[in-house]
């Protein structure tokens, strides 16, 4: 006789088996049918002008039947992303502070795919061939153009000299304006003297405006070391790889703050828009010598922001102060005013960050003494060498040479318009898609008929759509209009920073739009104080709250959808490093791909 607990082992082991069995042959299954499908959309929906002039029902040659690789790898790509945020996905349902291993694991392998898919994407443009072959000469502008500023610094700190080695120019010194493009190219027509453009012009040299920090800890090191000079476009992905590590660990922290029950896929949303949507896209695919700064500047923000949160969060807990994190926080915020100087602005997050401790008066008393120290002081010991170093160049501390910038505007005088501002304000955030009749059908707004209504719109580079409108999930920040969305943030405790991101945010674009005009590529330098309280709003939503939150996939497809609208743009035919002329391949693919459909 069997005893019952052997008897209920026999016949258990097999249904367990079974089932274990069930799901990866479940999973091979639903693999199989997406492959078959992906093959029959491509054999079907993209030939069927072939199997119809086959079948004689239109006239003509149908040509070869070619399967396109590419968009049997896009199709994969988007079966791919339905899979991971469709509404019965597992990540609404795992909560992100108790992932299991397998998903860690998941999240790793996502992020070095993100890494190695920016590295390619960033070679799209062809700018590798273009920086190696050093300054050449442009009609166009009548100077020279040279990216690689960045190592004529690095050649020039290592001989002991601010100014670059570069041959200066009869016809600059002769000018009593040198900074006056029209003149410049009109005297330079016909010279074609080396004039180096986006180079800062001084008392008869040339200096290199863009912040210092990035070349100290790159080119300068890398030229100590190997005597060679560091490729621009390697340290671009480099500090895009960097941004995308930064966004992530910030997310967690805000998380850990602001939102302790999140999903999987919740930090998933946060990190497409902190760490996608950020404007390091639009830095990536033209990798010359303009994105370090910004790229930089971002990565230090996002780490500064992250030290402050965290040693925030665990004085709550602990009550003791972990001044290491201040000290890190304010170091790496700092380190912005030798990247890019507007980024230092986020020192005054620290506010909303530290109000309630200001509040109790551990800062700005003198019991908060060390604390206070701790913030400020590395501010200091940062903004002394980066003082001098202006002094030393343009005698003054404040001047970091941007104004001296040999370049398409004159950057040393400014003509003050209000309603200049306040257009290219609204141009920044929501100029909809300039709509063509031929692929790829959008055109910069320079070239649209709304230019002639409004002349002030015009840009000095191409500039496809605002920010909002190519991000259309921050559109919820206009729900902070609303008392109980606004409460609900509130209550969260995410209000005070919402508010100083989007105070600082506006005044960046007002900056913006006063010293440069509309440019996609300073995107960065206010998108990310957007994307911060749109995060922080979306995670607070009631209908939103916790895992299984109705309005989750939906947020997904908006967020992803507003990467689909931004790498749109870079088909566009009149950026920089075009990709029907760099990559005709990619272009032509996608080209095909649509025409076909219509």
């Amino acid at each position: 006789m069997n005893k019952p607990g052997n008897h209920f082992a026999k016949k258990s082991m097999p249904a367990i088996k079974t089932k274990c069995e069930s799901s990866p042959s479940r999973l091979a299954m639903k693999v199989l049918v997406a492959l078959v499908a992906i093959f029959a959309i491509e054999a079907i929906v993209f030939h069927w002008r072939y199997w119809l002039t086959l079948a004689g029902i239109i006239s003509g040659n149908p040509g070869p039947f070619l399967i396109s690789k590419a968009r049997l790898a896009v199709m994969a790509i988007i079966y791919v992303l339905f899979e991971i945020f469709k509404p019965s996905s597992a990540i609404w349902n795992i909560k992100f502070f108790d992932m299991g291993a397998r998903a860690k694991v998941s999240l790793g392998i996502a992020f070095a795919i993100s890494c190695m898919g920016m590295g390619a994407f960033s070679q799209l443009s062809g700018q590798a061939a273009w920086l190696e072959q050093g300054p050449v000469y442009n009609e166009g502008i009548e100077a020279v153009q040279d990216g690689n500023q960045y190592n004529h610094l690095a050649d020039a700190l290592l001989s002991g000299s601010l100014s670059l080695d570069l041959p200066s120019s009869p016809i600059l010194d002769s000018m009593e304006n040198p900074y006056d493009p029209a003149f410049r190219a009109q005297l330079n027509k016909e010279a074609r003297e080396p004039i180096y453009w986006d180079y800062a012009y001084y008392d008869g040299s040339y200096y290199c405006y863009f912040g210092v920090v990035p070349c100290l800890l790159t080119f300068l090191p890398f030229k100590a070391l190997t005597g060679m000079h560091l490729r621009t476009d390697i340290v671009v992905v480099a500090f895009a790889c960097l941004t995308l590590a930064a966004s992530a660990l910030l997310i967690v922290e805000l998380a850990k703050k602001y939102a302790k029950d999140i999903s999987l896929g919740q930090y998933l949303i946060g990190f497409i828009l902190l760490g996608l949507s950020c404007g390091v896209l639009e830095q990536a695919f033209l990798p010359r010598i303009y994105p370090i700064p910004i790229l930089s500047a971002l990565f230090f923000t996002y780490m500064g922001l992250y030290f402050w949160i965290k040693a925030e969060r665990q004085f709550a807990q602990s009550r003791t102060w972990n001044k290491a994190y201040l000290v890190a926080g304010s170091f790496s915020i700092a380190l912005t005013l030798g990247c890019r100087p507007q980024f230092v602005l986020a020192c005054l997050l620290a506010f909303p960050i530290f109000f309630d401790e200001i509040k109790q008066r551990e800062f700005f008393s003198v019991r908060g003494i060390w604390n206070t120290l701790a913030v400020i002081v590395p501010f200091l010991i940062i903004l002394a060498p980066i003082a001098w170093y202006n002094q030393a160049r343009f005698g003054s501390w404040t001047n970091f040479g941007a104004s001296y910038n040999i370049t398409g505007g004159d950057m040393t005088s400014y003509t003050f318009s209000a309603a200049k501002i306040m257009i290219q304000f609204l141009e920044y955030l929501f100029l909809p898609f300039q709509l063509i009749g031929s692929f790829p059908y959008i055109s910069t707004i320079n070239t649209s008929p709304l230019l002639q209504k409004l002349p002030m719109l015009f840009t000095n580079e191409p500039f496809y759509a605002g920010f909002m409108f190519l991000t259309p999930v921050t559109l919820c920040l206009f729900g902070l209009l609303i008392k109980k969305p606004r409460r609900a943030l509130k209550e969260r405790g995410g209000l005070k920073l919402s508010v100083a991101c989007l105070a600082i945010a506006s005044f960046d674009i007002v900056v913006a739009s006063y010293v440069s005009g509309t440019n996609m590529r300073y995107f960065a330098d206010f998108a990310w104080l957007l994307l911060i309280p749109t995060v922080l709003l979306l995670w607070s939503l009631p209908s939103n709250d916790g895992p299984k939150g109705k309005l989750n996939p939906a947020i997904a497809l908006l967020s992803i959808v507003g990467i689909g609208l931004y790498c749109w743009t870079f088909l566009g035919t009149d950026r920089f490093g075009a990709l029907y002329i760099e990559c005709p391949t990619l272009f032509n693919v996608v080209k095909n791909a649509i025409e076909t459909l219509i």
